[in-house]
Formats: structure tokens, C-alpha cells, sequence
């Protein structure tokens, strides 16, 4: 069987149905109707106190460390979550976690520490937000979430992977204990966490992997039905990835995922190289945390959006001063282009109007200029254009010159005599650095048939030199304030 066919079956793998969990914990499928057990993990006397035999089709009625009102108290969305903490079964000190499913709950009973937890949340939240006066930027909100979550749980290292538009991720943040090999400013290729393991963190608010070796625990009912275990803390875990971690020396982990907007902005990793284990109230404390930051981020972002926009603003208020006062169209034309040159990274800009082109910085064969304009005039999908790499968008060898590398194009109509404004960058030697090869990283069918994961994650720098600088968010910003500034005052360009 080719890869590609083995990494598509990779994404349809049914990890909810594996029937099998982890040994941090024991679990009981319930059935929401009848209110009778149908499910148990073989290793429930451990933290139960009562064999799997005994438990098979009793009512939660009959289970002394269980009640009706736990369960009617959940929300009724799939997937909704309670836990309960310091309670005993059968004498066992005990967290429990009640969840939802379609047509079911899920009991997932793990041991108590001997010490309760004395981390107090409210101090741990405190701690994710800037001292008065204090500025700080992404890098300084990062570091502080991963030092804050380590005071918490101690892992030789704590990773922040952010994903990018791909799902390639980098590792833009590191908390580190000891460790030998660094990680920050890395990428990761997109298979390295595919879709069927990204969905997995809007279904689980976290996910522990306490010790990658350890056997499995099989789930048994009396029918040998395999239990739907999508929402379980406990499920255990794809052999592939256990595999992968193995790869990376790592014998423990625990990930977080990191919604923002509805949508995974990224994941916090934490490995260990020896099996570790936290409990459900400590790793209840990490995702609240985590959680908490999301928001906290997600306004810093809002701010720093405000604060662009006005930084926008300001800038196009500088260019109307420069050029409105111009009697000339031709000065105010040339106007603009010095000051396109001056507050955008670039070689060469280039306007054109009426047929007429004003060019600051680099000059520019005009006839380059006009094949450069008639190509973009028959893309109709958008006024404002850029690209990092114009040889990539079309087959012209005039069009690939290194001085029209980088495009970004602002036209205010698609008519023909229409102001339209370029911005020019050259080509220039792109550098990302990746944890492994990425042309390496998918993984690997052994002779079986079977999909084995990558084991290099030296650090592989790519060099790319035929693309410019890229088009940065504020970019991309300016240029529609700009536009939208032109069109009420294009008589001042127009003549």
C-alpha cells in the first residue's frame, strides 16, 4: 500500500473505538436511560473497590459512591463534563469525572493524592497578567503562561506551539528543566499533529499520557460491544504517536489545547522523560489556566489591533497632508510614491494612472511595469493583491524579474485608468528552521504495512531564495486604510 494511502487511513482511524484506556484510571459506561452500567475497565477494583463482574448491569442506584443527582446535574450537550472531587469508594479516596455522551455517561474514577493540591487557581490567573505599567508582547504573555503552568506541574519541558494557516506548527515558547535539546523557534510539519488528533482537543479539554510504555487496560461489557470512549480523559492513546514520543526520548506527556475564537490557535506540550502522573484536580487546574489565558491573549490581541489601526491611521493622515495640498496631480502622484517608499519595506513603487506611471526608489522598464499591470488586471477577486513569489502565480519569464519578486498591489476600481499603486520587494534568502527534515518528517510504512512515525528532530534549516520578504499583517493593514483613504480623495491624483 502507498503512503498517501496509509496516511489517509491514518486520519479515519476510529481512536474512539479502541476499547481500551489507560492505567491511571479505572472507567464505567452508563446507560442514560436506564441508568444501569454496561461498561467497566478491568482494573476497577484498583480504584473502585468492587470487581468488574459485580458492577456489569448494576444501577447507579445500587452504587454507594455514585447518585442520581451527579448525573441529572450535567448539561445536556454531548461532550459536557463534571468533576467530583474528594469523594471515597468502597473506602478509596477518589476524583471523579462525569461525562456526557449520546445516549450514555461516562465514570472515570481516578486515585486521590495523599496531599490535596495547594495551588490556589485565582493566584495561578493572577500571575498571566502584566504588573501595572509593565508592556509586554507576545514573547513576555508566552513565557509567563508556560512559567506559570510549570509552577504547577513540574515536566522536564514545557512547549507553546502555535499552529499557522497549514497547521504547520512552531514552538514559539519553552520552559526547560535540565534539558539537552531546545525546541523554541522550531516548526513542526502539519502531519506531525494531524486532523483526527487537532479535533481531539475540542472534545477533551486536555489530554495526559502518563507513561507512554504502559500497557493498555481493555474495556469489557457483557454483549463484547466496543463503548464509544470519543470524550474519555482515560482513552488510550494511537500507537503511532506513542511511537513518536518514544522517538523525542519522551516517556510522559500532557497537552492542552489553546481554543481562541472557536477556532485551535495551538497546544501547550509538556514532556517528560520518565512516567509521571498528575491528578484530575491538578491537571482541572491546568486547563482553567490555560483557558484563562486564551482570554487574556485574545484581548492583549484586540488592543494591539486598536493600536495598529490607529498607528494606521496616523500614517494615512501624514500622506493626505503630503499630497492634498499639491495643486498638480502629477506632485501628488509622485507624492504618494515617496511615501509609499518610505513607510513600507521595499525596493520600488510604482503608480500608474490614466497611463501615466510615477516610480519611487529603484527605476523600472516601463514595459515590465505594463506587462506586470495587465496581468494583475484580470484578476477581478480582489482590489488589494499580494505575493511573496510572482514566478510562482503565472509562467511569464518577463514577469519573474527579481525586481517584481514580491507584489503587493493596490487598485482602486478595476477600470483601466484607474490609480493603481505597486509595492516591489526583491527576492531574498528565506530561512525556517524545522525540528527534522520536513521533506522526512511523514511518516514511514515499515514491511508490515503498518505507519511508524519519523525518529529525527535535529534541527534542518530550509533556504528558500526565491521568494521576498513577507507581507506582514500590518502591511496588509495599511494598504486598506489607504485604499479606502484614495477613493474619497482620488480627484487630488486625477486631476
Amino acid at each position: 500500500m502507498r503512503i498517501e494511502d496509509l496516511l489517509a487511513n491514518c486520519e479515519k482511524e476510529q481512536l474512539h473505538l479502541t476499547g481500551k484506556i489507560q492505567n491511571f484510571g479505572a472507567l464505567l459506561r452508563i446507560d442514560d436511560k436506564t441508568l444501569n452500567v454496561t461498561h467497566v475497565s478491568e482494573n476497577c477494583a484498583l480504584f473502585c473497590g468492587e470487581s468488574p463482574e459485580s458492577l456489569l448491569g448494576k444501577s447507579v442506584s445500587a452504587i454507594s459512591w455514585l447518585h442520581d443527582d451527579d448525573f441529572q446535574a450535567l448539561p445536556e450537550n454531548a461532550g459536557s463534563r463534571t468533576l467530583l472531587l474528594y469523594r471515597e469508594a468502597n473506602g478509596i479516596p477518589v476524583h471523579i469525572r462525569l461525562i456526557r455522551g449520546k445516549g450514555f455517561y461516562i465514570v472515570e474514577v481516578e486515585a486521590m493524592p495523599e496531599e490535596k493540591s495547594r495551588a490556589s487557581l485565582s493566584e495561578l490567573e493572577a500571575m498571566l497578567y502584566p504588573s501595572s505599567g509593565a508592556s509586554w508582547n507576545d514573547s513576555d504573555y508566552f513565557d509567563r503562561l508556560l512559567n506559570t503552568l510549570s509552577s504547577l506541574i513540574s515536566y522536564e519541558r514545557a512547549m507553546l506551539y502555535r499552529f499557522e494557516e497549514d497547521w504547520v506548527g512552531e514552538v514559539v515558547a519553552e520552559h526547560t528543566v535540565n534539558a539537552e535539546i531546545l525546541y523554541k523557534n522550531l516548526k513542526f510539519p502539519a502531519s506531525d499533529i494531524p486532523e483526527i488528533a487537532r479535533k481531539m482537543y475540542f472534545e477533551n479539554p486536555s489530554r495526559l499520557i502518563a507513561a507512554v510504555a504502559a500497557e493498555p487496560v481493555t474495556v469489557i461489557s457483557r454483549e463484547n460491544a466496543i463503548p464509544d470512549l470519543t470524550w474519555s480523559d482515560l482513552r488510550s492513546a494511537s500507537p503511532v504517536h506513542l511511537e513518536y514520543l518514544k522517538n523525542m526520548g519522551v516517556m510522559s506527556s500532557y497537552s492542552i489545547g489553546l481554543i481562541i475564537s472557536g477556532k485551535l490557535w495551538g497546544i501547550v506540550a509538556c514532556h517528560h522523560p520518565k512516567p509521571i502522573y498528575f491528578d484530575a484536580e491538578t491537571r482541572s487546574k491546568a486547563e482553567a489556566l490555560v483557558k484563562q489565558f486564551c482570554s487574556v491573549y485574545k484581548t492583549y490581541k484586540a488592543r494591539q489591533r486598536v493600536r495598529q489601526l490607529g498607528e494606521a491611521d496616523n500614517k494615512v493622515h501624514d500622506m493626505l497632508l503630503l499630497c492634498l495640498g499639491e495643486r498638480a496631480s502629477s506632485v501628488a502622484c509622485a507624492n504618494l510614491a515617496f511615501w509609499l517608499k518610505q513607510n513600507f519595506y521595499c525596493t520600488t513603487v510604482a503608480i500608474v494612472i490614466n497611463g501615466q506611471w510615477y516610480q519611487n526608489g529603484e527605476l523600472i522598464d516601463e514595459s515590465t511595469l505594463n506587462k506586470l499591470d495587465r496581468y494583475l488586471s484580470r484578476d477581478v477577486s480582489n482590489h488589494i493583491f499580494h505575493t511573496q513569489n510572482m514566478s510562482s502565480e503565472q509562467d511569464d519569464e518577463a514577469l519573474a524579474t527579481a525586481s517584481t519578486r514580491g507584489v503587493m498591489a493596490i487598485r482602486l476600481s478595476y477600470e483601466k485608468q484607474a490609480l493603481r499603486c505597486y509595492i516591489l520587494r526583491p527576492p531574498e534568502a528565506q530561512h525556517t528552521y524545522w525540528a527534522g527534515n520536513p521533506k522526512k518528517a511523514s511518516q514511514q510504512a515499515s514491511n508490515t504495512g503498518a505507519l511508524s512515525p519519523r525518529s529525527s528532530f535535529e534541527k534542518w534549516t530550509q533556504v528558500r531564495g526565491n521568494e521576498s520578504r513577507p507581507w506582514t499583517v500590518e502591511d496588509q493593514l495599511l494598504v486598506k486604510k489607504l485604499r479606502a483613504v484614495l477613493l474619497k480623495n482620488i480627484k487630488a491624483f486625477s486631476g
